[in-house]
């Protein structure tokens, strides 16, 4: 889940994807803002819902020697303008803005209007626990597939929101930054009188 605390600007992940620990074996849970083909994943926020992203997804492991699953998502923190305004980019899955002309604001094209940063974000790895009794392993049927659902890994499903918690900090962090940025210029230093300072001895 994003919940940006902010009303100024929101966060937008444009690809979410879940690997082994050594980085192999990518496999897709959001693509361009949207769930993947397979049906997996699915984002469960409102379009109309802007400081909110929430996704459920299920729970899988990989087959082999890893034992952990971590999952890295793309994001870009947006102002929260107008979606008329916005880059494409900064719209979520199915949103579409009016036509509008292309133009020049700013100095930036159209397709950048909007975006603030853009950030990588990885969850720690995440172990799998295998419950099931007994040493079973997967049939060779199960060993072709790419992943598997299984009791044991439930907290996968968690990781969406762990990924995307940090994108929240990260995007109040920028926020929170450039503010105090903007304000440093337009306070004055003043002197503060010590009080434990007596003046001069005698």
């Amino acid at each position: 889940m994003v919940d940006t605390t902010t009303s100024t600007v929101k966060a937008s992940p444009q690809d979410c994807f879940a690997t082994r620990l050594d980085g192999s074996g990518r496999y897709d849970l959001i693509k361009d803002r949207c769930e993947g083909d397979d049906d997996t994943v699915s984002i469960t926020t409102p379009n109309t819902d802007l400081q909110v992203f929430k996704w459920d997804m299920t729970a899988f492991r990989y087959f082999g020697d890893s034992d952990g699953v971590k999952i890295t998502c793309s994001v870009l923190v947006c102002r929260n303008i107008d979606p008329s305004q916005l880059s494409e980019k900064c719209l979520r899955c199915g949103q579409t803005a009016r036509k509008r002309r292309r133009r020049e604001a700013d100095g930036f094209s159209v397709q950048e209007v909007g975006v603030v940063d853009e950030q990588m974000v990885t969850s720690q790895p995440i172990y799998i626990i295998d419950r099931r009794s007994g040493n079973s392993q997967p049939s060779s049927d199960e060993s072709k597939g790419f992943f598997t659902t299984s009791g044991g890994t439930v907290l996968i499903a968690l990781v969406g929101v762990l990924v995307l918690t940090v994108c929240a900090v990260l995007v109040k962090k920028n926020f929170l930054n450039a503010g105090a940025n903007q304000k440093s210029k337009n306070v004055e230093e003043v002197g503060v009188e010590n009080p434990t300072y007596g003046g001069e001895s005698k």
